[in-house]
């Protein structure tokens, strides 16, 4: 059995350093208080990890033989092959761009998640008042969704998609400084 060290190292490196990253973007930019720009940057960068390695593990069997074994010798002793170039090259932007979109998408479903109770929260008011809407059984329901669509303009209008971009591209050029360094040392070692 073959224990990837290396890569689980990286890993958990490029996790802390980016949720940090984030975490300061969307608490400066995203007028977020510290605890849930914190709850948020984990939560995104844990998301794109998993799923990054489930389509890197899904794709991994459609590669060419000389890719695959470039990547795996990559993932297991952390040795850069040439084969891995013109891929890396390609895949960098598309990882970047859909990353930016599913962070995008997760930071609405994250605070609806992390917030939402259905109860108004302290100076928020409905749009239609409970003396103009009919009782019973509609009157909680049209409540509960007029409080779920005033969260969701709130949420637009404090986590704009202009800080979760700042934050993704923060963190992905740390990710790329990391990398760098992570290549150097293992040149470094070789030299030796």
């Amino acid at each position: 059995m073959v224990f990837p060290l290396p890569a689980i190292v990286i890993q958990l490196v490029l996790l802390f350093t980016g949720s940090a990253i984030q975490a300061q973007v969307y608490n400066r930019r995203g007028d977020m208080n510290r605890r849930r720009s914190i709850e948020y940057s984990f939560a995104l960068e844990l998301l794109m990890i998993c799923l990054g390695w489930i389509l890197f593990l899904s794709l991994l069997r459609f590669a060419p033989d000389r890719v695959e074994i470039g990547i795996k010798a990559f993932v297991v002793e952390g040795r850069w092959s040439d084969a891995l170039n013109f891929p890396v090259l390609i895949a960098i932007p598309l990882v970047f761009f859909v990353g930016l979109e599913v962070k995008g998408l997760a930071v609405r479903i994250l605070d609806f998640w992390l917030s939402y109770t259905g109860e108004l929260l302290e100076g928020e008011e409905l749009p239609i008042p409970p003396a103009e809407q009919e009782p019973g059984t509609e009157q909680f329901n049209k409540t509960r969704i007029q409080i779920f669509v005033n969260r969701y303009q709130r949420l637009q209008e404090s986590l704009t998609q202009e800080v979760i971009f700042l934050g993704h591209a923060a963190s992905s050029i740390a990710c790329v400084v990391i990398f760098g360094f992570q290549a150097l040392a293992i040149a470094f070692l070789k030299a030796q």
